[in-house]
């Protein structure tokens, strides 16, 4: 199933085939951040809070609940 990134109920980037795909495109528009959790770890990349990743139908659609 294909996965899309929201703002809210608002698709704001096309269906990627891959999650993997999204999260290249999520880094490439610098749309996650860097926590550093202990200075002795790497950074961890998350998404940033404004943005949620979500399956969606092949159009592009979030499917209802």
């Amino acid at each position: 199933m294909p996965f899309a990134l929201y703002s809210g109920t608002l698709r704001v980037s096309e269906p990627f085939v891959s999650e993997d795909d999204l999260w290249d495109y999520v880094r490439h528009h610098h749309l996650c951040l860097e926590v550093i959790d202990r200075e002795d770890l790497s950074p961890q990349i998350v998404l940033d809070p404004k943005y949620e990743i979500h399956t969606c139908a092949l159009k592009g659609e979030r499917p209802l609940r």
